[in-house]
């Protein structure tokens, strides 16, 4: 009745240092004889992983395009604007994305959110002010940081400081943002092995309601 064998886990990339340890820590624990590999991503790499058997379940966002994948939903992720203390809309409640459209934007250039910033701003009428790209995600806030851009992401770490030590501040936009389900996926049709069908089990009790906690 034990499980034996291998699992290799995908996630996206910003997903990744906030779902994969804990995950990782307690399936181990559950299941000792499961060597559990993982790779990370970008979520096109994910998916074509996933379909060629390279992988066999993946932490990803549903953000649409995924017709030829199964899933369970994780938890509900929401778009904001982030900001460096000396920005000008750093003391405000909360940002429109209005307000941001003139403002020097560094995009995070890694799909799906590349899609997903874009569309908010297409959505209303608006063409964004970029003024860097990143594929680096601490990269982005590290810039934001230094107040050379605001930012939209999605992924909330705790830590709001930048790998130097500045401070981060997360805004919230109004009208509130389309949300952004975080999802355990697996090619649809497949069978799906044990191994997979125990980390989904323990996926979704990490998750009872569908929201991030915030010791994670």
């Amino acid at each position: 009745t034990e499980l034996v064998g291998p699992l290799v886990v995908g996630c996206y990339v910003t997903l990744a240092p906030t779902v994969l340890p804990r995950l990782l820590a307690e399936f181990g624990e559950l299941h000792p004889r499961v060597t559990v590999d993982f790779v990370e991503g970008a979520q096109d790499q994910l998916q074509e992983a996933l379909l060629a058997g390279e992988i066999d379940v993946a932490v990803m966002y549903d953000m649409g395009q995924l017709e030829a994948l199964d899933r369970i939903v994780l938890y509900e992720a929401r778009g904001y604007a982030l900001f460096g203390a000396g920005h000008p809309l750093a003391d405000q409640p909360t940002v429109t994305l209005e307000q941001l459209a003139s403002e020097p934007l560094v995009l995070f250039d890694q799909p799906p959110s590349t899609a997903y910033a874009m569309s908010l701003f297409q959505a209303r009428g608006l063409v964004p002010n970029i003024r860097h790209r990143t594929h680096a995600y601490e990269l982005t806030r590290s810039i934001v940081a230094r107040g050379l851009a605001y930012a939209i992401l999605v992924q909330r770490p705790p830590n709001k400081l930048s790998y130097e030590g500045l401070p981060i501040l997360e805004k919230e936009i109004e009208p509130p943002l389309p949300t952004c389900p975080v999802i355990l996926a697996w090619p649809r049709g497949r069978r799906v092995s044990p191994r997979v069908r125990a980390l989904a089990g323990l996926a979704r009790r990490q998750y009872p309601e569908r929201r991030l906690p915030v010791s994670s």
